[in-house]
């Protein structure tokens, strides 16, 4: 999934805690869930993979138990276009519990708000999304290039939660 914005503080209750879809909780204000053992957020779509590359132990019958179950989650968002709808709440409230602090290394595109870790992944996103198209032409001196300044259609240093 991509990066969530440092932002909100909800504290599910108990009836938002599910022990059969350990180790994810959801908090009903989000369209994802979040796997509370890596501090990570996913979309229904992404449970499966995560469960199978993190949670080696959990055993396959049970993941896709697991999976199904958060994919009945009324208003959980499957595929990650889903989530360019979805309104995050303002920077001023406070982090979301159970995902990894914030940190300051997000990437915001400037058309459309969409947050990623790594200029490769923001540049994929500004082409694929907005048409962008990279001015810099190979070759010349790289050194130089790098030190002058150049219109990007993205901002640095935004702080995200993963």
């Amino acid at each position: 999934m991509g990066v969530i914005p440092a932002h909100y503080n909800t504290t599910p209750t108990d009836q938002d805690h599910i022990p059969a879809m350990e180790p994810f909780v959801h908090v009903p204000e989000y369209p994802f869930v979040i796997c509370k053992e890596c501090q990570f957020a996913c979309i229904a779509g992404e449970v499966t993979s995560h469960l199978r590359t993190t949670h080696r132990h959990i055993q396959a019958s049970e993941r896709g138990k697991i999976a199904a179950l958060i994919g009945s989650i009324p208003g959980i968002a499957r595929h990650q276009e889903e989530l360019r709808s979805f309104r995050f709440p303002p920077p001023t409230v406070a982090p979301l519990q159970f995902i990894a602090p914030p940190e300051s290394d997000g990437v915001r595109c400037n058309h459309c708000g969409f947050i990623v870790r790594t200029i490769a992944g923001i540049r994929r996103h500004c082409r694929k999304e907005h048409g962008w198209v990279n001015d810099w032409q190979k070759g010349g001196n790289v050194v130089t290039k790098a030190k002058q300044e150049r219109a990007v259609p993205w901002t640095t240093g935004v702080r995200c939660q993963r």
